[in-house]
């Protein structure tokens, strides 16, 4: 593991990352986007985002809002 840090191999693509999820407007990690599509297009709403390390019972109410809410 320190060969691959050390190396540099994938600091580009990493660097890549951090900017695409800073964009997206995620500042920590653990992040969840939950959200949906429509057909024939591969971008993603986002309708909730759970930051941190949340228990079951969040996810749970987040997706169960998200599919209660009027389409």
């Amino acid at each position: 593991m320190r060969q691959c840090l050390d190396s540099g191999k994938h600091a580009a693509e990493i660097r890549r990352d951090i900017e695409d999820g800073l964009k997206a407007g995620l500042r920590s990690t653990p992040t969840f986007s939950l959200g949906s599509t429509d057909a024939g297009d591969a971008s993603i709403k986002v309708l909730r985002m759970l930051v941190g390390a949340q228990p079951y019972a969040r996810f749970k109410d987040a997706i169960e809002s998200i599919l209660a809410s009027p389409k």
